[in-house]
């Protein structure tokens, strides 16, 4: 995964690339704006404006699914030790 991002980010501008300090600024860049992406306060931006955005519920419906996974399978493994 982190191979494909890599490379999705490199191909546009090769020529910005052929040093290491634009390839590892470019992917410190990339690697921030996924983790800005994932925290929580870009999303609740709409949601204080009173804008309901799919993308926004998706996030929150996927981020509950998956910590209650979490929850169940931290749960199930309690239950047999």
């Amino acid at each position: 995964l982190l191979l494909l991002l890599i490379v999705s980010y490199v191909v546009p501008e090769p020529e910005r690339y052929l040093t290491a300090t634009g390839f590892r600024e470019h992917l410190v860049r990339g690697l921030f704006g996924a983790l800005r992406y994932i925290g929580i306060q870009d999303h609740l931006g709409g949601f204080f404006k009173g804008l309901l955005d799919t993308r926004d519920l998706i996030y929150f419906v996927s981020m509950s699914a998956f910590f209650l996974f979490l929850t169940v399978r931290i749960t199930e493994s309690r239950k047999w030790k």
